[in-house]
């Protein structure tokens, strides 16, 4: 029981860090999608990952 007890206020914490960790975190817009941003205090970046850049390549000008 003691075990179970140490994981939830070990996983209660983490849930709480992830929480004040993305409040400080930039969000945009982009009109058809919001993204979320994370930010690298090391390195003083601000990584916004899985944006759709440009529609695939389909049809006869599509990678073969």
């Amino acid at each position: 029981m003691l075990i179970k007890a140490n994981l939830l206020a070990i996983s209660q914490t983490f849930l709480a860090l992830e929480a004040l960790a993305s409040a400080n975190a930039p969000v945009i817009d982009l009109g058809y999608a919001q993204y979320q941003g994370s930010v690298d205090t090391v390195t003083n970046t601000t990584s916004f990952l899985g944006i759709r850049y440009a529609a695939p390549p389909l049809g006869a000008s599509g990678f073969v």
